[in-house]
Parts: structure tokens; sequence; C-alpha cells
């Protein structure tokens, strides 16, 4: 493959913050017209041990912007450089991870709550998360469990990966080659938010 045919089938992270956060039709991301940052910088306080995972860099959750109408997010990611790495999600899984984060609870168990239940009752547990590339407009993810010594890889949306993280206090790393690629600066974090769209 030619590096002219990769390049025709990425987009560059300038142009894909661009299109996200314009709402690009077709981009797959449900678009984005995000508004002022909600606080949710709570950190993963009793983090399981980071380890070193070679060709990736680990990052915690810095915050989740919320769009102008409420009808979807941006997780920010971001690593000890401060590079910051967007991430358009679903409302749903904007107000878990949010939640998630600020360690509220339900009467009854939510979606990812359950799924936390499930995993803990089996006995597994949740090593990490790895977000390892941005293909056709879509991020994929890997969730990492161990049971009795043995690992086992699933693939996961990233959003629905970092709601669990936050709840299990799981790291969450993103690839070498994807943060460079995709992440912004902290300068850059405010030019997610769009000026107004009709």
């Amino acid at each position: 493959m030619t590096s002219d045919h990769r390049r025709s089938n990425e987009l560059n992270r300038r142009d894909f913050v661009r299109a996200a956060a314009l709402g690009v039709a077709g981009v797959g991301l449900a678009g984005v017209s995000a508004t002022p940052a909600v606080a949710a910088r709570l950190g993963h306080d009793a983090q399981a041990a980071v380890e070193v995972v070679p060709h990736f860099v680990h990052v915690e959750v810095a915050d989740v912007i919320e769009s102008r109408h409420g009808d979807y997010g941006v997780v920010l990611l971001k690593d000890e450089s401060k590079r910051y790495l967007p991430i358009w999600i679903g409302k749903f899984e904007a107000q878990s991870i949010r939640s998630g984060m600020r360690g509220l609870s339900s009467p009854r168990p939510m979606t990812y709550d359950f799924v936390r239940n499930v995993v803990e009752a089996t006995g597994a547990t949740a090593k990490r998360i790895q977000i390892t590339q941005l293909r056709d407009m879509t991020y994929y993810a890997q969730l990492i469990l161990e049971t009795n010594g043995k690992q086992t890889t699933l693939d996961t949306r990233p959003s629905d990966a970092t709601a669990l993280a936050v709840r299990m206090r799981t790291p969450i790393y993103v690839s070498d080659a994807l943060m460079a690629k995709a992440s912004v600066s902290e300068s850059e974090v405010d030019s997610l938010e769009p000026s107004h769209l009709a």
C-alpha cells in the first residue's frame, strides 16, 4: 500500500478534530457541537497499578465535554505529556463515564455497573483497556481480562471500555501511533468547542 493511498484513507489529527467538531456528514461519530467542559476531574483514585505496555502510553480521563444540546459528548484522555485524545461518544456513555468518575450509584445496577459485577463475580480481573487505532473515523479498543493467570482480549468500543474502567479503576492505554496522530495539545482543547451552529 502506498503512502498516498494510506493518506487518502486516514485523516490527520487536525482534520479529524475539525470534521468531528463541526459535525461533517458521514463522520460516523454522531457529530459535535460542544459547549464548555463538564467538570469531571476526580481522577483515578485507588486505580490499579500502572504497568509498562510496549508501544502504548498510559492515559487518564481528564474530562467529559457535553454537547450544546446534550445529545452526545467528547471524552478527553490525557497522557503525562499533556497530550489529549478526544473521542466522540454517545449521550448515555458520556453520562455513564461522568457518574463512574464521581462514584455515583443508583438503586438498581445500571449497564456498566452490571458488567462490573459480572466480571468480579466470575473472579476475573480487568487488567487494562487498550485503545488501538482509528479507522474509517471509528476508534477501536480492547479490554484485557485475566482469569486464573490466563489473559483474554475482548473487542470493545472505547466509550464502553472507559465507562467500565472508571468503575473498576482499570488503567487505560492508547497506542503510541494513535496518540501521535490524533491527539491535541492542551492549548487546542478549546478548539474542540466550535462556534455556535444553527
